[in-house]
Formats: structure tokens, C-alpha cells, sequence
């Protein structure tokens, strides 16, 4: 396993040959910038087990970051980043564990990011490299995101290369490994019992602005391998996203094939959605749906696994704000409606409806990729519930803003088949965040 060290050292040798290579002969006065956020959020979580279990607590996060600009073609960044639990509630029945590895909510003074770009040109060809300690946002992110929501966030230690002209068409080749968050110390490889943690994931997005008239069309290619949980699963997908006036519509489909714990797996996903923005109504709504699909294990016994590897994705702003559920052994239905009331001010309304693909054979799967209840062969309905969110956005200054939610999931009648649950849990939070 590669220590942190090694990998910072690394990243400041390579970035010292981009230095001294200096990839322009002309002069340049190198440049310096310094900036950063501070983010607070209080949650409020009852009933999450539905059982009488209630979670309080105050999150923080400070980030500084620099830019060194040596050259025009070569530039150093760093953040550094102190993700903290301030309070929890005496309320609190189930514990936060401030001390898991990895951790969501504590990383005390850490090395966020530490990465060196460089652009040039390959025949004529933009070429931009970066190489280092980064975030990894392709796609739409139900696949690949930095995961913002997460007190902590998530980082990747490894390189990507973007070729091509990135208002038309470009490419992205990259190959990285997720950074596990160790809260009171640096953040290393050892392992930590996770798949996702322990894999190296590579791979390829190809995406063409000029395909369609105000369009993006995307072709990807990702092949995640854990040698050690026996894991080699490859991913292709495609997605398009488009535009018609008030007209939106976007989809994604992907399959997968390969191994994962040993066993063959095959598995696949599908997304489709539809907006229309009401031009000259109040509040200039958009309405939009969306059905969202991630396929479930038929037979947990014939040595086949075919529950959708959900991968890295942003999950929280797709499948509920709540994070019940992961793009696993998922129907879901969403209705959303969008709007502004002013400069300052916006809000969302979302429902949603849940339902297992595979209710008696495969088990139901959160944001975090984790079994929230397993298989039971005499489940009748595979309607999980239906949730709500409400939220409200308010610009207090340009870099200031302020965040209120309220989330509400009324529970289906598979949650009572498979436990002795008479509540429905709610989420409440307020946030604010200022950037200098």
C-alpha cells in the first residue's frame, strides 16, 4: 500500500520536472492566490431506524487553498481542509462515530487536495494534465462526484488527462484511487474494509458539444478492480443531455460486466428525464420527472451477481435528500418543481416514490452503498415509501449563502413486512457557507 508521503512526494517531483521544463520560453511573472470557505450545518435526523432513534448534531468545515501560477503553463494547487462534529445533541440515542475510518465527518487539518496542472499542445491538440491529489467530477456524477455534501467530501490520489477542444468536442483518461478520510491522523492506504476504499478505478469519458444542436452527448468506459475483494467490474455507459427552448430531457443508460466478490457479474442502470421551464409564470418554475433504475439479484444463490455497482456517484441529490437509497435494486419515480422568488431567493420541491427491483431476493441499499435491510423471501410489496424534500436557498451576499431543508419519507408497506416500524423519519438542517 502506497503511504501518503510517497504520494505527495511524487506529486511535488513531478510537478518540479514541469518546472524546470517550463514548457513556454517566453517570460512569465508567476502569480499567487489565496482563498477558501468556511461551512456550517446543523442536522437533525429522527427516526432513521424507524424506532425512536434521533441524531442532533452541528457539522463544521474550513478549507484554505493556494494557486501558484509558475508559469503559463504550469500551475500548483493546495487545500487544506478541517472537517469537524462541533456538538451532538444529549438527544442523541445513536452515536456518531467521530473515530470510523472512513470517516464522513471529521478530518482534522488535513491535506485536501494537492495536485500540478499543466496544458500544452499535442499537434495542435489542447492537452491539460493533472497529476496529484484531486476531486473527480465526470458526467453528470451518478458515477464520479467529489460527494460535496459529505462534511469531509471526497478526494482522489492519481492522474487525469483531458485532450481536445473542451467547447466541442474532448476526451478525459484517468486513473485514480479514492482517498480514505483517517480523522486524527494523515490519510493514508491501509485498508479499511471497504471495497470502494480499495479499488483503483480507471477509465475514459468521451464528450461531443457538436453532435446535436444544444446538446452534450457523453460515451464512457470505467473499469473499478479490487484484487483483494475480488473485484473487476467494468462499466460502459451513454448519456445526452439536450435542450429546446423551455424543453429539457437527459439519459443515461450503463451496463456492466465482469466480477464482483468472485462471482460473474452483470448488471445494468437506466435514467430518464424531462423539464420544461414555465417562461413568464411566477417564480419562472421548472417542472420536471424523472424514472430512475438500478438492477437487483433475481437468485442469490446461483453464483451471479447482478445488483448495480453504484460506484462513486452523488446519490444525495438524486434519490432523495435524505440518503435512504442508493442507485442498487432501485425503482424510483421522481416529481420535481424549481423556482426563484426573487435574485436572492429559490426554492425546490421534490417527491419521490421507492420501490425494489428485487424485493424477496436482494436487499435494500443507501446513499453510502450500505445494506439497510436484507432479503426476506415472504415480502408481498416492494414499495419501500415516498419521501419529500424541502428546500430553500437564500444569497445573503454574493460568496454567502444560506441553505434550509426539510425532509419527511413516509414509510411503504415493505418497511413493515420486514421490522417492527410504526414511525416515519424526518431531516432538518440549515446550512451556510462563505467563500473568500
Amino acid at each position: 500500500m502506497k503511504s501518503r508521503g510517497s504520494m505527495v512526494s511524487k506529486v511535488v517531483v513531478v510537478a518540479l520536472i514541469f518546472f524546470f521544463l517550463n514548457f513556454e520560453a517566453q517570460a512569465f511573472q508567476s502569480q499567487f492566490e489565496v482563498g477558501g470557505s468556511v461551512r456550517l450545518r446543523s442536522e437533525s435526523k429522527a427516526n432513521f431506524n424507524f424506532d425512536d432513534s434521533n441524531q442532533n448534531y452541528v457539522l463544521s468545515q474550513f478549507r484554505l487553498n493556494a494557486n501558484w501560477y509558475a508559469t503559463k503553463s504550469l500551475k500548483i494547487y493546495v487545500e487544506l481542509q478541517d472537517a469537524r462534529i462541533l456538538t451532538q445533541g444529549s438527544s442523541v440515542v445513536a452515536e456518531l462515530n467521530d473515530e470510523a475510518r472512513p470517516n464522513i465527518f471529521q478530518d482534522q487539518l488535513d491535506v485536501h487536495q494537492l495536485f500540478a496542472d499543466a496544458n500544452f499542445n499535442l499537434n495542435k491538440t489542447p492537452v491539460h494534465l493533472r497529476i496529484g491529489r484531486q476531486k473527480l467530477n465526470v458526467g453528470a456524477l451518478r458515477l464520479l462526484s467529489s460527494l460535496e455534501w459529505v462534511n469531509t467530501a471526497r478526494v482522489n490520489d492519481g492522474m487525469r488527462v483531458t485532450i481536445g477542444n473542451t467547447s466541442k468536442l474532448w476526451v478525459d483518461f484517468f486513473t485514480t484511487r479514492v482517498v480514505p478520510v483517517t480523522p486524527g491522523a494523515f490519510n493514508d492506504y491501509d485498508q479499511t474494509g471497504s471495497r470502494y476504499f480499495n479499488s483503483t478505478l480507471s477509465g475514459f469519458y468521451l464528450h461531443n458539444k457538436s453532435l446535436f444542436d444544444q446538446s452534450l452527448s457523453e460515451f464512457y468506459v470505467l473499469h473499478r478492480n479490487s484484487p483483494d475483494n475480488n473485484d473487476a467490474v467494468t462499466t460502459a455507459g451513454a448519456r445526452l443531455d439536450t435542450k429546446r427552448e423551455q424543453l429539457h430531457f437527459n439519459a443515461e443508460v450503463a451496463g456492466q460486466f465482469g466480477e464482483f466478490n468472485g462471482l460473474d457479474h452483470l448488471a445494468y442502470m437506466l435514467h430518464v428525464e424531462v423539464g420544461y421551464r414555465l417562461e413568464g409564470a411566477w417564480s419562472t418554475p421548472r417542472i420536471s420527472t424523472a424514472y430512475n433504475f438500478g438492477s437487483g439479484d433475481g437468485d442469490p444463490n446461483d453464483n451471479k451477481h447482478n445488483t448495480f455497482d453504484n460506484l462513486y456517484g452523488l446519490n444525495h441529490a438524486y434519490y432523495g435528500y435524505m440518503d435512504i437509497f442508493g442507485l442498487q435494486n432501485l425503482h424510483n419515480w421522481e416529481l420535481v418543481t424549481a423556482g426563484k422568488f426573487n435574485s436572492k431567493l429559490s426554492y425546490r420541491v421534490g417527491f419521490q416514490t421507492f420501490f425494489l427491483a428485487q424485493e424477496n431476493t436482494d436487499a435494500w441499499y443507501n446513499a453510502g452503498l450500505g445494506v439497510v435491510r436484507r432479503a426476506e423471501s415472504n415480502v408481498e410489496s416492494a414499495h419501500v415509501g415516498n419521501e419529500i424534500d424541502l428546500t430553500f436557498n437564500y444569497t445573503i451576499q454574493p460568496k454567502w449563502t444560506a441553505v434550509l431543508g426539510a425532509s419527511v419519507f413516509m414509510r411503504g408497506q415493505y418497511v413493515d413486512e420486514t421490522g417492527n416500524s410504526n414511525v416515519n423519519p424526518s431531516f432538518l438542517f440549515l446550512m451556510t457557507k462563505f467563500s473568500f
